[in-house]
């Protein structure tokens, strides 16, 4: 019988994990526009993890596969979106208790309301 001394999944437990993924989003976009974010991650870890996008109070909005290093979200803007965090979240373990994550925060425009009669 032979005995493996260490799983894979434990291969990222002592160096750290794998790189920081990056969240890309536009740092400002006007109101009813549509605009897609890119999450992406050059190491996913071993074995591969999973990127996840995250919004408000940490919920999900999309989730992609193990092992694609990029995950776009895309939406189209409201102004209740005006500070509204995006955060792209690497999970590399199935129980999601190991993870880095980036954020990004949406600066929403809207079309200036010029009144020509109002004082």
């Amino acid at each position: 019988m032979y005995l493996f001394p260490h799983s894979l999944t434990e291969k990222y437990h002592c160096a750290g994990g794998p790189r920081q993924p990056a969240a890309k989003c536009p740092q400002s976009a006007m109101e009813n526009s549509s605009i897609t974010c890119s999450c992406t991650a050059t190491d996913m870890g071993e074995p591969a993890g999973r990127l996840v996008w995250q919004g408000a109070d940490n919920k999900t909005l999309l989730v992609g596969a193990y092992g694609k290093s990029t995950v776009n979200y895309s939406l189209t803007v409201r102004n209740v979106d005006n500070g509204r965090r995006f955060t792209c979240r690497l999970e590399w373990t199935n129980d999601q208790s190991k993870w880095k994550s980036d954020d990004a925060v949406l600066d929403v425009l809207r079309k200036s309301t010029k009144c020509d009669h109002c004082s």
